[in-house]
């Protein structure tokens, strides 16, 4: 009795989990936006995760990652292109954000594609023996949801950012362009006529500024991921959850659906003090 007693408190005591195998896809060449999704990728893996991480800001060097965490670095192509980048007419410090976001969605549309050619890349998209049980692709990048085509399964998609463009419109979260103007509009309080004349132009160019390249996208992705791959929006349908680097707060009355999350500050370590002088 007392030995079965024993070993009903130890079988109890015993705690079990699944690990999952997760492909994360982030696209952006910019350090502030990585460590955004660096937060979440190292905390899954620190918990027992695989992760796959297609990344052009990788945290470890060559064969210093744990046997958990593979990172695909795409540093190279990525610094080759922003190099290459063409610069428009005009265009300078001073230029409208709109011109600059758009020259800058161009050169990143572009990386993508050249990091899908990248071996390490599109031995993930040729092997049929590859499997992933969950993915977490860059939020606003919409192109990176092929992957959800390959892998059919859980979409979790991270800003690392708040409203820009149409991620939350996506989520089915409509923005009142006037009471909640897109985060690039350059005066958001301008409540005079014209001045919600111009967020209203505002809010829809920046709104479309990325979706107006998903028929581009559609027949470039076709090229990787198959001719009868869907398109951009269908495959949207999949995203299960966004994830956003802002607090609620400075949403403010911004309408969202339960599987729009705010994480605000994931990214920020725990306080330290400053080392005292000696």
């Amino acid at each position: 009795m007392k030995l079965l007693l024993a070993i009903n408190v130890f079988l109890s005591s015993i705690l079990l989990a699944n690990a999952a195998r997760i492909l994360a896809v982030f696209v952006t060449p910019a350090t502030s936006h990585q460590i955004v999704f660096r937060s979440l990728t190292l905390e899954l893996a620190r918990r027992g995760h695989e992760l796959v991480v297609i990344t052009p800001s990788p945290v470890f060097r060559k064969g210093q990652a744990p046997e958990n965490y593979t990172e695909i670095d795409v540093t190279q192509k990525s610094r080759e292109g922003w190099k290459k980048k063409p610069t428009p007419a005009g265009i300078s410090k001073d230029s409208d954000a709109k011109v600059v976001l758009r020259n800058h969605i161009g050169v990143i549309n572009k990386l993508f594609y050249e990091y899908l050619e990248l071996e390490d890349v599109n031995e993930i998209i040729k092997d049929q023996n590859t499997k992933f049980d969950l993915l977490i692709l860059e939020g606003w990048f919409r192109p990176s949801i092929a992957f959800a085509y390959k892998f059919d399964v859980p979409v979790i998609r991270f800003n690392s950012f708040g409203s820009g463009f149409s991620v939350y419109e996506d989520m089915g979260a409509f923005q009142h362009p006037v009471l909640n103007p897109n985060m690039f509009n350059p005066k958001p309080n301008d409540h005079t006529f014209w001045g919600r004349i111009t967020t209203l132009y505002d809010n829809y160019i920046y709104t479309n500024m990325h979706k107006s390249k998903d028929n581009e996208n559609d027949v470039l992705l076709r090229k990787h991921f198959g001719a009868n791959i869907p398109s951009i929006n269908e495959l949207n349908m999949k995203v299960d959850i966004l994830l956003v680097d802002v607090h609620r707060a400075w949403e403010m009355f911004i309408p969202t659906p339960p599987n729009l999350i705010h994480v605000g500050g994931i990214h920020i370590n725990t306080e330290r003090e400053l080392p005292k002088v000696r």
